[in-house]
This record gives C-alpha cells, structure tokens and sequence, in this order.
C-alpha cells in the first residue's frame, strides 16, 4: 500500500500511524510518499515502523535539491536494490551492510547536496529563539499555527467552511474557492500571474477537480499573519 504523509495538493496530514498498524495488521507492507514530511511534522521512523519511507530535503528543511532519504525496512532489504548497482555491491567496506554497500557508490557523484543538509536544519533551528533545545519542534509548531491561523483568516473573509480539520494541517492548507469553480485554464493562470504580480505572492491556484479550484498556503518563519490578510483581501477582489 502507498501512501502519503502529506498529501501535495491539499496539505492534509494522513493518519499514517494508523494506516501502517491496520496495514500490518492484514499482512500487507506500506510504502509511505513523506515527500512533505520532515521539517514539518516529527519524524521517528523507530516508531512509525513502515515497511519503505521517502522523503525530500529541499522542501521543510530547505536543503539542496536532488537530496533526499530512503528508508527500508530491514526485513525488506534484501528485496530492494538500486537501479544502478553500486561498486560496493560485491566489494567490502561500502557501509556497514549489504544493503548500504549496494546503494552507496553507484559511480561519481556530487555529495554536497547531502553534506549541505545539517548546516541547513542548524539554519532552520536558528530561526526560532527559544530556550527549548529541540528548537527544530518549535519552529514546526510556529508554523503549523501559522498556517491555521492564516488559514482561518482567509475563511473567515470569504465566509466559507473549514474544508478539513485544523488537525489535519501542518504549515500547508488548501482552501477552495467557489468563485473560480467554472474558471477556464486561461482564467486560473489569470488568477496567478495578477497574485504574483500585482499582489506580490507566489502560491498554487489550480484545478483540483471539476467542482473545486483552490488555492495553498504554506507557512515559514519569515511568514506574517498580515500576509495571510492581505492575501484574503486579493483573493476577494479576484473572486
């Protein structure tokens, strides 16, 4: 089974605990898509325990793009290979395990993009003062509430429904607007090049099916409630 952590369109954050318990529990393995994940939410895959977990570090952690993660789990490993077989897989001293020495040299390849990853988290933690050593939870906390809170604010001015539980959020929410419901393709890019350019943002507007156009949120550190207003005030006068 795949699933995904953080759904991309509409930045709801699945159950995925639960999935993988009820998963095991019928004997089928889950491959879980955390492409969103970390620098959002926590993170402890001991604890998760899927059978298989991607991820980026270009997204909430701000890393270099082309860097990411895959998890598997050991009892799977001997079932995944690379799909370039590295120079470690018949050769020893690649990792400290058969599967690592199969994924660890494919051939010549830039590592700085991984290398770059800790001074970036350092960065990230850095954002949030606080006395709190886990400055990395604080500042996924902030912007989880952030993102509710902008949310709500863009809601409130259009007078419309919660379309998911704040509990379900991390630092993105979607919001549909029913003004642009029968909006042509030409009329949603309309809506994007006058937020950009007139209004100063940079978000998503598209077509999430035949009832629904939205918009997405995200926010950072840097974000401020008043942006969240003033984006209310331009998708009203778009709307």
């Amino acid at each position: 089974m795949l699933i995904d952590h953080v759904t991309s369109p509409t930045g709801i954050v699945l159950p995925v605990a639960e999935l993988i318990e009820l998963a095991h529990s019928n004997n089928i393995r889950v491959m879980v898509d955390g492409a969103h994940a970390p620098g959002m939410l926590p993170l402890n895959l001991n604890e998760l325990k899927p059978d298989y977990y991607t991820a980026n570090h270009h997204k909430w952690w701000c890393g270099p793009k082309v860097s990411g993660f895959l998890y598997v789990d050991e009892k799977s490993q001997g079932e995944v290979l690379p799909s370039i077989i590295s120079h470690g897989a018949n050769t020893e001293g690649y990792g400290p395990s058969k599967f690592q020495c199969q994924f660890n040299w494919p051939g010549t390849f830039d590592p700085s993009p991984l290398l770059a990853l800790p001074t970036a988290i350092d960065f990230l933690a850095s954002l949030y003062p606080t006395d709190d050593p886990n400055r990395l939870a604080g500042l996924m906390r902030h912007n989880h509430d952030l993102a509710v809170a902008g949310r709500r604010v863009i809601l409130d001015k259009l007078k419309l429904p919660e379309p998911a539980p704040e509990s379900m959020l991390g630092s993105l929410a979607t919001i549909p607007i029913p003004a642009w419901t029968n909006h042509t393709s030409a009329q949603i890019q309309a809506v994007r090049t006058a937020l950009r350019t007139e209004h100063r943002f940079e978000l998503p507007v598209f077509r999430f099916n035949t009832a629904n156009v939205c918009l997405r949120i995200s926010a950072q550190t840097y974000n401020s409630l008043d942006q969240y207003e003033r984006l209310a005030d331009a998708v009203t006068k778009l709307s």
